[in-house]
């Protein structure tokens, strides 16, 4: 998180990644993943992403509100 919030958007995707890596359906990651993709203008992969976050916990609204925002982009 401190790397993506610093805008180091390279640094917390390979770190999103790893933790994807060790735990393909870790929700979180999935969804912080997806963030940077529309961060970078790629909401395609933006969009596919967090709805695998959604897929695995359908219970966080703000994963709702950033596919909003991807997809609307």
């Amino acid at each position: 998180m401190k790397h993506h919030q610093s805008g180091e958007l390279q640094q917390a995707e390979r770190i999103y990644h790893e933790i994807l890596q060790v735990d393909a359906h870790h929700a979180d990651a999935l969804h912080l993943l997806g963030v940077t993709f529309h961060q970078r203008n790629e909401n395609e992969k933006a969009v596919e992403t967090i709805r695998r976050a959604i897929a695995v916990n359908r219970n966080v609204s703000q994963y709702y509100c950033n596919l909003s925002i991807a997809c609307h982009a």
